[in-house]
């Protein structure tokens, strides 16, 4: 999980997470709440996602058009302990 080696990245470098710096990850998965400091992230509607590209590959095999597509699900930001309010300088 990339969020794990960046905070372990930035505690190397002497730096605090999230008193330094907040990391948010784009990838909701269950490891995320339980790692030191639970990480912030973006539910994507990955399953929503492959199911539709899928689709889309199986239509462009059988000679179909591909298109753009916009997903009717919105990503959803699970704030955690990895991310501080922004510093008022």
């Amino acid at each position: 999980m990339s969020g794990l080696g960046a905070i372990q990245a930035f505690s190397e470098a002497g730096l605090r997470v999230p008193e330094d710096v907040s990391i948010i990850v784009s990838d909701e998965l269950s490891l995320a709440a339980h790692t030191a400091p639970p990480l912030t992230t973006v539910d994507m509607p990955v399953t929503r996602m492959g199911e539709i590209g899928a689709r889309m590959l199986l239509g462009a095999v059988a000679g179909e058009p591909v298109s753009d597509i916009v997903l009717p699900d919105e990503p959803r930001l699970v704030v955690r302990a990895s991310t501080a309010p922004p510093r008022v300088r």
